[in-house]
């Protein structure tokens, strides 16, 4: 068996121990942590996303950033990260 791209979900993780479980059952060797790739596009979104919400302070109250002087986050950072990405 070789290996499977998936996303971060948790139903992922039941379906590798299943499928670790099916094979076992006919004698094949199956590692569920060695065997899954995480897609590293869905982490890149993820964590843009993360990225995105902290900045613009969607994710909790806009007055909370502890951030002074020169570690200030720009005012917009989608710039950024299509450049960085």
């Amino acid at each position: 068996m070789g290996h499977i791209t998936l996303n971060n979900a948790s139903n992922n993780d039941t379906m590798m121990k299943v499928l670790k479980t099916m094979l076992a059952a006919r004698d094949v060797s199956f590692d569920t942590h060695d065997c899954r790739i995480m897609c590293f596009a869905h982490i890149i979104n993820l964590c843009s996303g993360w990225v995105i919400d902290a900045t613009s302070g969607v994710a909790g109250d806009k007055n909370t950033n502890s951030l002074s002087g020169d570690d200030t986050i720009p005012s917009s950072p989608i710039p950024q990260a299509w450049a960085a990405v």
